[in-house]
């Protein structure tokens, strides 16, 4: 029966023209037609997204290493959109995006699996304790920790961010299109540029860029297969590439493993269902349903503890080493600095950025949506998106890069040629086997309600 369908389908979509417009994610602003001289689309979109993710984070039972329940992330942001899409000739479009963040918050507490027992003894570490994270807090009752030894205290609130985003640029091209062959499908090519333009962000200011330079790519193939149903699919993917002013800094060509955040690449596919059109006119009303696979590979990231980690008050004079390798061995003080300056900093080692390594995952999505046409020149349209994150570690650095001719097997701050191995970048106590945070159970939902008008 399937296999009847899938032909029936693949049989309309031969056939002859069917009198309708392309899906929403290849429509594109075309100039210079003989009865179409110019068109211009500008659109306004507010999104809301909510993310939550439950962290758990490795620790010792019975001789092995599993995964103790420990924190709950939530972030939510609102922002508004201001697209333009311009047609600069035949199926050629210019695209110039704005994001611009109203609010944006990080929330961290204890996990909801954490027990009321607040204390950190024997069997009960791996079920209630949350000690090495906030020691003086009572899961119930959480108290501000005054302690130099704690990683961070929970709950913990993140700055409320708000400002401009980074502004894209793009062309999209549409080698064929539907609307002007209906013996083609509609296919779109698309290439974005994203320009660090807004502030870095970091843990003491409101800042919401990341001070990257972004390329995304995409092609999106739609088809009319029947009046009432076009199905379409994308495959996408992101290139991010760090400038100088953001916190991806390289510390060392030779020892730090990882840079640059981690490169993205996607699939969607998905179908809209036109219930009521009218071609003439430009009005119709379209339901789009899809769901997408993206692969984030490893890197480094603003990861879901990132702020409370770079906020954080923990010295490695108090066993809470919250520190990088990059001046030499642990316990080893900078010569260069004085006493008093290397106790404040924690030894003389500098302080981390919350910027960490990160495992690789995949993201799992579902949308549906509605777009409504009215008239011919104005356009309204409501989406809910879900996704699924896989669990992946988001403390996951490596120690560092032995040497192959320091007679020896393992990194060491000062190996036998009197040269540092360590990572630049890797904090032991949450970087290493048995004390890794991992992200786990995370869903993002989002919903965004947009406005365009066609000239």
């Amino acid at each position: 029966m399937k296999k009847i369908v899938l032909f029936a389908a693949l049989t309309i979509a031969c056939l002859g023209p069917l009198p309708a417009a392309g899906a929403i994610i290849t429509d594109i602003q075309s100039s210079f037609d003989k009865n179409d001289p110019f068109d211009l689309k500008l659109t306004l979109a507010y999104e809301w997204n909510y993310h939550n993710t439950q962290i758990t984070r490795e620790a010792l039972q019975n001789s092995q290493i599993v995964p103790a329940n420990k924190l709950e992330y939530s972030r939510m942001w609102h922002a508004m959109h201001v697209g333009l899409a311009i047609g600069l000739y035949r199926d050629l479009e210019l695209v110039f995006d704005l994001p611009v963040i109203f609010a944006d918050q990080v929330k961290v507490g204890a996990h909801p699996n954490v027990k009321s027992d607040p204390q950190c003894v024997g069997d009960k570490l791996y079920e209630s304790c949350i000690g090495d994270i906030d020691p003086s807090a009572d899961p119930w009752n959480f108290d501000d920790s005054t302690q130099a030894n704690t990683l961070f205290d929970i709950p913990f609130s993140g700055r409320s961010r708000s400002g401009l985003g980074d502004i894209a640029l793009g062309l999209r091209w549409a080698p064929w299109h539907y609307k002007r062959d209906h013996q083609y499908p509609s296919w779109l090519l698309g290439l974005m540029f994203r320009i660090p333009t807004a502030e870095v962000k970091t843990p003491y200011n409101d800042g919401v860029g990341e001070g990257l330079f972004q390329l995304e790519i995409n092609t999106a193939i739609s088809r009319r297969v029947a009046s009432f149903f076009e199905p379409y699919f994308d495959l996408h993917g992101k290139l991010r590439f760090a400038t100088d002013k953001s916190l991806f800094a390289n510390e060392n060509d030779v020892t730090q493993t990882l840079v640059q955040p981690g490169q993205s690449m996607g699939l969607t596919l998905g179908a809209e269902f036109i219930p009521w059109e009218v071609a003439a006119n430009d009005q119709h009303v379209s339901i789009n349903i899809g769901g997408g696979l993206d692969y984030v590979f490893e890197g480094r990231e603003y990861a879901e503890l990132w702020e409370a980690l770079g906020s954080s008050n923990c010295l490695t004079m108090y066993d809470c080493d919250l520190t990088t390798y990059t001046r030499g061995p642990k316990g080893v003080d900078d010569p260069s600095a004085k006493l008093a300056e290397d106790q404040r900093k924690g030894q003389g080692f500098p302080r981390s950025d919350g910027i960490t390594d990160i495992e690789h995952y995949s993201l799992f999505s579902f949308w549906a949506g509605l777009d409504v046409q009215p008239v011919q020149y104005f356009q309204i349209g409501l989406q809910f998106k879900m996704a699924y994150v896989t669990p992946h570690f988001i403390t996951f650095a490596d120690a560092g890069k032995d040497a192959l001719d320091d007679n020896d097997q393992f990194v060491t701050g000062q190996n036998s040629k009197d040269f540092n191995e360590y990572n630049p970048k890797y904090i032991e106590s949450i970087d290493e086997v048995g004390q890794r945070f991992r992200a786990s159970q995370a869903l993002q939902y989002s919903i965004m309600v947009n406005l365009a008008g066609r000239f």
